[in-house]
Protein backbone atom coordinates (compact mmCIF):
# COMPACT_ATOMS: atom_id res chain seq x y z
CA UNK A 1 0.00 0.00 0.00
CA UNK A 2 1.16 3.28 -0.74
CA UNK A 3 0.05 5.38 2.31
CA UNK A 4 1.54 8.79 0.50
CA UNK A 5 -0.79 8.15 -2.06
CA UNK A 6 -3.63 7.37 0.58
CA UNK A 7 -2.76 10.74 2.57
CA UNK A 8 -2.41 12.72 -0.55
CA UNK A 9 -6.33 11.49 -1.52
CA UNK A 10 -7.78 11.67 2.23
CA UNK A 11 -5.94 15.24 2.53
CA UNK A 12 -7.26 16.47 -0.28
CA UNK A 13 -4.26 17.46 -2.16
CA UNK A 14 -5.30 16.12 -6.15
CA UNK A 15 -2.27 17.76 -7.59
CA UNK A 16 0.00 15.24 -5.77
CA UNK A 17 -1.90 12.55 -5.69
CA UNK A 18 -2.26 12.54 -9.97
CA UNK A 19 0.88 12.86 -10.31
CA UNK A 20 2.07 10.12 -7.69
CA UNK A 21 -0.65 7.55 -9.65
CA UNK A 22 1.58 8.53 -13.32
CA UNK A 23 5.02 8.27 -11.28
CA UNK A 24 3.68 4.80 -10.03
CA UNK A 25 1.78 3.31 -13.15
CA UNK A 26 5.31 4.33 -15.00
CA UNK A 27 7.30 2.11 -12.47
CA UNK A 28 4.46 -0.73 -13.30
CA UNK A 29 2.91 -0.58 -10.29
CA UNK A 30 -0.14 -2.35 -10.86
CA UNK A 31 -3.53 -0.21 -11.73
CA UNK A 32 -5.45 -2.56 -9.21
CA UNK A 33 -2.73 -1.50 -6.19
CA UNK A 34 -3.33 1.80 -7.07
CA UNK A 35 -7.54 1.67 -6.96
CA UNK A 36 -7.32 -0.13 -3.52
CA UNK A 37 -5.07 2.20 -2.28
CA UNK A 38 -8.14 5.00 -3.13
CA UNK A 39 -10.46 2.51 -1.42
CA UNK A 40 -8.70 3.20 1.79
CA UNK A 41 -8.35 7.03 0.96
CA UNK A 42 -12.30 7.06 0.41
CA UNK A 43 -13.16 5.27 3.52
CA UNK A 44 -10.65 7.54 5.83
CA UNK A 45 -12.55 10.77 4.00
CA UNK A 46 -16.08 8.99 4.67
CA UNK A 47 -14.91 8.19 8.36
CA UNK A 48 -13.79 12.13 8.56
CA UNK A 49 -17.19 13.06 7.06
CA UNK A 50 -19.10 10.76 10.04
CA UNK A 51 -16.66 12.86 12.25
CA UNK A 52 -17.89 16.28 11.69
CA UNK A 53 -14.61 16.73 10.32
CA UNK A 54 -15.16 16.84 6.31
CA UNK A 55 -18.31 18.17 4.40
CA UNK A 56 -20.49 17.96 1.54
CA UNK A 57 -17.53 20.09 -0.74
CA UNK A 58 -14.60 17.59 0.54
CA UNK A 59 -16.52 14.40 -0.55
CA UNK A 60 -17.39 15.68 -3.76
CA UNK A 61 -13.77 16.98 -4.01
CA UNK A 62 -12.68 13.16 -2.84
CA UNK A 63 -15.15 11.71 -5.37
CA UNK A 64 -13.52 14.21 -8.47
CA UNK A 65 -10.00 12.70 -7.32
CA UNK A 66 -11.10 9.25 -7.51
CA UNK A 67 -12.54 9.87 -10.69
CA UNK A 68 -9.38 11.55 -11.92
CA UNK A 69 -7.16 8.98 -10.39
CA UNK A 70 -9.31 6.23 -12.42
CA UNK A 71 -9.29 8.01 -15.56
CA UNK A 72 -5.32 8.15 -15.46
CA UNK A 73 -5.07 4.28 -14.25
CA UNK A 74 -7.91 3.03 -16.71
CA UNK A 75 -5.41 2.45 -20.03
CA UNK A 76 -3.10 0.17 -17.83
CA UNK A 77 -6.01 -2.06 -16.87
CA UNK A 78 -7.02 -4.90 -18.95
CA UNK A 79 -9.68 -7.45 -19.44
CA UNK A 80 -7.28 -10.27 -19.49
CA UNK A 81 -7.20 -11.10 -15.83
CA UNK A 82 -10.66 -10.49 -14.96
CA UNK A 83 -11.57 -12.59 -18.64
CA UNK A 84 -9.36 -15.30 -16.71
CA UNK A 85 -11.83 -15.47 -13.94
CA UNK A 86 -14.58 -14.91 -15.74
CA UNK A 87 -16.41 -12.49 -13.70
CA UNK A 88 -19.89 -10.92 -15.23
CA UNK A 89 -22.86 -9.78 -14.65
CA UNK A 90 -26.48 -9.31 -16.50
CA UNK A 91 -26.99 -5.79 -18.16
CA UNK A 92 -29.61 -5.71 -20.76
CA UNK A 93 -30.31 -9.34 -20.44
CA UNK A 94 -26.69 -11.01 -21.61
CA UNK A 95 -23.75 -11.51 -19.68
CA UNK A 96 -21.49 -8.88 -19.46
CA UNK A 97 -17.68 -8.92 -18.41
CA UNK A 98 -16.47 -6.78 -15.51
CA UNK A 99 -13.34 -4.50 -16.75
CA UNK A 100 -10.28 -4.40 -13.94
CA UNK A 101 -11.49 -4.32 -10.36
CA UNK A 102 -14.49 -4.07 -8.14
CA UNK A 103 -13.21 -0.80 -5.75
CA UNK A 104 -15.53 1.15 -3.30
CA UNK A 105 -18.49 -0.99 -4.33
CA UNK A 106 -18.42 0.20 -7.80
CA UNK A 107 -17.10 -1.60 -11.34
CA UNK A 108 -16.65 -0.73 -14.99
CA UNK A 109 -18.94 -3.40 -17.09
CA UNK A 110 -18.07 -3.94 -20.62
CA UNK A 111 -20.85 -3.86 -22.86
CA UNK A 112 -19.42 -3.87 -26.11
CA UNK A 113 -21.38 -2.14 -28.94
CA UNK A 114 -24.38 -2.20 -27.15
CA UNK A 115 -26.27 1.33 -25.82
CA UNK A 116 -26.37 1.21 -21.93
CA UNK A 117 -28.63 4.07 -20.96
CA UNK A 118 -28.43 5.51 -16.87
CA UNK A 119 -30.75 3.75 -14.72
CA UNK A 120 -30.05 0.42 -16.62
CA UNK A 121 -30.65 -2.57 -14.17
CA UNK A 122 -27.12 -4.74 -13.25
CA UNK A 123 -27.99 -7.80 -12.34
CA UNK A 124 -24.97 -9.19 -9.81
CA UNK A 125 -27.05 -12.51 -8.50
CA UNK A 126 -30.18 -13.60 -10.35
CA UNK A 127 -32.36 -13.72 -13.23
CA UNK A 128 -32.29 -11.18 -16.22
CA UNK A 129 -34.40 -12.22 -19.50
CA UNK A 130 -32.98 -15.33 -20.28
CA UNK A 131 -30.07 -15.40 -18.50
CA UNK A 132 -29.09 -16.37 -14.43
CA UNK A 133 -25.79 -15.46 -12.68
CA UNK A 134 -25.79 -17.08 -8.91
CA UNK A 135 -23.65 -17.01 -5.67
CA UNK A 136 -22.17 -20.08 -7.46
CA UNK A 137 -20.79 -18.81 -10.71
CA UNK A 138 -19.31 -15.71 -8.73
CA UNK A 139 -17.86 -17.90 -5.81
CA UNK A 140 -16.42 -20.27 -9.33
CA UNK A 141 -15.06 -17.34 -11.29
CA UNK A 142 -13.36 -15.89 -8.49
CA UNK A 143 -12.13 -18.90 -6.99
CA UNK A 144 -13.56 -19.28 -3.39
CA UNK A 145 -16.96 -20.20 -2.18
CA UNK A 146 -20.47 -19.59 -2.79
CA UNK A 147 -21.17 -18.82 0.83
CA UNK A 148 -18.21 -16.28 0.83
CA UNK A 149 -20.00 -14.40 -1.94
CA UNK A 150 -23.17 -13.69 -0.34
CA UNK A 151 -21.59 -12.41 2.99
CA UNK A 152 -19.37 -10.06 1.14
CA UNK A 153 -22.19 -8.49 -0.45
CA UNK A 154 -22.34 -4.72 1.21
CA UNK A 155 -25.47 -3.66 2.62
CA UNK A 156 -25.46 -0.72 0.41
CA UNK A 157 -26.26 -2.82 -2.44
CA UNK A 158 -30.09 -2.62 -3.68
CA UNK A 159 -31.76 -5.82 -3.23
CA UNK A 160 -34.83 -6.93 -5.01
CA UNK A 161 -36.68 -9.90 -3.52
CA UNK A 162 -38.26 -12.12 -6.08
Amino acid sequence: MSEQLVNFIAEMQEEEALALVKEQLAAGTPPTQILEDCRVAMEMVGKRFEEGQYFIPELILAGEILKSITDEAKPYMTTQQEAKKGARVLVGGHHRPIVGVVTMDQMMVDCGDDDGQPGDDAVLIGRQGEHTITATDWAESLDTIAYEIVCGVSARVERRPV
